[in-house]
């Protein structure tokens, strides 16, 4: 019995040591990747919100000031998502765990969550219907990203519309109208109807 009792103990030491978590290095790699995608995220919103203030200052230049005011708006959505993007590359220095579906999705954690708990399938599936859907907010002067973070519930269900009617919306006379119209996207709709409207004070008396 004494003979058998160091062994025992040392059975049982073993047993209760606790379990290491992944290697240093996988972890320190998780942690380069996304701090990269953030940075890249962050110069994209910046590159943007520059181009738009450009075209804003053309607007002025030319009198119209409906689409300068919307265009600078659009500007400082930019600007909001880069320093989303920036705390988002901060956070994930002190955060050791993969990167979740939410997190690839490329924007703000807050805007993430938004658009996948109103989307109803998977990041990899938004991924895709939302690089479709983005040529034709693209082709309305908008800019996809500044949607995205603005109106993320609409996004996601546009671009769930996207995926389920491709081809209607596709052949339609303006795709990113029927899109929101079959998506019940009421803010994106609002937005598209501003941005049709002719300017204030250019009608001749």
């Amino acid at each position: 019995m004494r003979r058998w009792l160091p062994v025992a103990l040392a059975r049982l030491g073993r047993a209760r040591e606790p379990r290491q978590g992944p290697p240093v290095r996988v972890v320190l790699a998780v942690q380069a990747r996304g701090m990269a995608a953030s940075q890249e995220a962050a110069m994209s919103h910046l590159n943007a919100a520059q181009d738009l203030t450009q075209r804003a200052g053309m607007f002025d230049a030319l009198g119209l000031r409906a689409p300068a005011q919307f265009l600078r708006s659009q500007a400082h959505g930019e600007e909001l998502g880069a320093r989303q993007a920036e705390l988002s590359g901060r956070m994930q220095r002190f955060s050791s765990e993969p990167a979740s579906d939410a997190q690839e999705l490329g924007f703000s954690p807050s805007v993430n969550s938004a658009i996948l708990s109103n989307f109803n399938g998977s990041a990899d599936e938004f991924k895709q219907g939302f690089t479709g859907l983005s040529q034709h907010i693209e082709k309305a002067g908008l800019s996809p990203e500044v949607l995205a973070a603005q109106y993320p519930r609409d996004t996601a269900l546009m671009t769930r519309a996207y995926l389920d009617r491709q081809t209607e919306i596709d052949s339609a006379s303006d795709p990113l109208l029927f899109a929101a119209d079959l998506a019940q996207a009421d803010n994106v709709k609002s937005v598209l109807s501003k941005q049709s409207a002719p300017p204030s004070g250019n009608s001749q008396a």
